[in-house]
């Protein structure tokens, strides 16, 4: 990964080698390494995420399925200030690998299980609606445009099949 900062990062002046470990958390499905860089020429931290795919939940297929997901809508989400995912960075087939950037904030378990005590209804309202408004956009930014029926071709497909079995 050290050597790969400058091609993750490269307005950053990342310095190659320059990562440390932060934490690990281990999921159901993969094991999370999360690493922080070292300051680098522009006085920046970063932080990078690896998703290891266990091999009972698709292992490289799982990797390579999720890889690709995140790129298709990085590119809908790249400007937004307040609805983020993480910038898809590497794969690597070979370990089940995902590298992405790592974003900042709190999963909504976290906020739902403190929010309660420190915020109004109002507030609180507004959670699913913010959720709500991620949601479409991930959905808008995966939308495919609609496709060309091909059901002639289907029914004339059946109808042969069909003579072929009364024979």
């Amino acid at each position: 990964l050290g050597g790969n900062l400058g091609k993750y990062f490269p307005d950053s002046g990342a310095v190659p080698g320059s990562i440390e470990l932060t934490g690990v958390s281990r999921r159901s499905y993969s094991n999370l390494y999360l690493f922080r860089t070292s300051r680098s020429a522009d006085g920046a931290e970063r932080g990078l995420a690896v998703k290891v795919f266990l091999p009972a939940w698709g292992g490289q297929d799982a990797a390579r399925l999720q890889y690709a997901a995140l790129n298709s809508v990085w590119p809908a989400f790249r400007t937004s200030k307040t609805m983020t995912i993480p910038r898809p960075l590497d794969y690597f087939p070979e370990l089940s690998a995902l590298v992405t950037e790592s974003v900042q904030g709190r999963s909504l378990q976290q906020i739902f299980t403190t929010v309660p005590a420190l915020l109004g209804q109002k507030t609180m309202a507004q959670l699913p609606e913010q959720a709500g408004r991620w949601l479409r956009k991930f959905h808008a930014a995966t939308e495919l445009p609609p496709g060309k029926l091909d059901v002639e071709s289907k029914l004339e497909s059946l109808r042969a099949n069909l003579r072929l079995l009364e024979v």
